[in-house]
């Protein structure tokens, strides 16, 4: 019965090519995995990036009261809203003012009998960017991008009034 096992399984090269494809395929696989995961990560900072600018401009016109105050408000929104997926001290804003101020005048009319109100509003164009470096994980991944980071931004160009 031992030399029957030692001469049929042993010895049986059915599933050679099997093993030897496996032994190659597996290590190929985990690469090309990992990298998906390296460049999924750089996708999802940058939809995360692109939802903060968007929430700094919407934010940006309802505080800008007071100017001094809109870009600390507006890092206080990005840090909280967003704190838990994005590392804080990888987030980089930036507001400009982009063009000149310019004053739009214009009748409010309370109801169809009135005769109407005369007033005047002067706005500012800013800009608001907004940029996150997300650390690349596999050395393969590193090697294409070039650097062991990728730097993904997003801005956002709101109309900004000013009283």
């Amino acid at each position: 019965m031992k030399k029957y096992f030692r001469k049929k399984i042993i010895k049986n090269e059915n599933g050679q090519a099997l093993v030897q494809i496996a032994i190659l395929f597996i290590p190929v696989l985990l690469v090309i995995l990992s990298m998906m995961a390296d460049l999924w990560r750089v996708f999802d900072a940058k939809l995360l990036v692109q939802s903060a600018a968007s929430e700094c401009a919407i934010n940006m016109v309802e505080k800008s009261d007071d100017p001094e105050g809109v870009e600390k408000y507006v890092r206080h929104v990005i840090y909280t809203e967003y704190g838990n997926r994005l590392k804080s001290d990888k987030v980089k804003f930036k507001m400009t003012p982009t063009g000149t101020e310019y004053e739009e005048k214009y009748t409010y009319h309370s109801n169809l009998d009135h005769k109407g109100i005369e007033t005047s509003n002067k706005f500012r164009d800013m800009k608001i960017e907004v940029s996150y470096e997300v650390d690349l994980l596999m050395p393969l991944t590193k090697d294409i991008f070039g650097s062991n980071t990728v730097n993904v931004k997003s801005s956002f160009i709101t109309r900004v009034g000013r009283k």
